[in-house]
């Protein structure tokens, strides 16, 4: 899967075109996290990302990695903007900090 193709299935998810609306309720029930890190809750395979890491409070998706690989997924729903980054690393904290200045980036240009 390209990242081309991983954004366009976070817009279809997050915008209802994937799951009903029962399913996508239960999916983004949200239970607290302490651990810290890049989230704040977590659903059914969904987290709901920290503010100082996308810089709105509205943010959902995932990220993960694995050997060689290093994803966020991120739909921004103030704005209905899907996001995806995806490194060949698995260093978590470069693609963490592309998020960041992109997300940004991506907030400005929306607020023009």
């Amino acid at each position: 899967m390209t990242a081309k193709d991983l954004v366009h299935w976070c817009h279809s998810l997050f915008n209802g075109k994937i799951l009903s609306s029962q399913s996508m309720s239960e999916m983004l029930k949200f239970v607290p996290t302490d651990k810290g890190g890049n989230m704040n809750g977590y659903g059914l395979g969904v987290q709901r990302f920290n503010r100082n890491i996308t810089k709105t409070k509205n943010s959902i998706g995932h990220a993960g990695a694995n050997i060689g690989t290093s994803v966020y997924l991120v739909y921004f729903s103030d704005y209905n903007i899907s996001m995806v980054v995806a490194i060949n690393d698995m260093n978590h904290s470069c693609t963490e900090s592309i998020v960041k200045k992109m997300a940004g980036i991506l907030i400005k240009e929306y607020r023009k």
